[in-house]
């Protein structure tokens, strides 16, 4: 997996992206 920023989470939660949540 990859790491992310507090300010990626933050923009994929809003794009609302999936695949932040895959990463657990």
């Amino acid at each position: 997996g990859r790491t992310t920023t507090n300010e990626e989470l933050e923009e994929m939660l809003e794009q609302g992206n999936p695949a932040v949540f895959t990463q657990g």
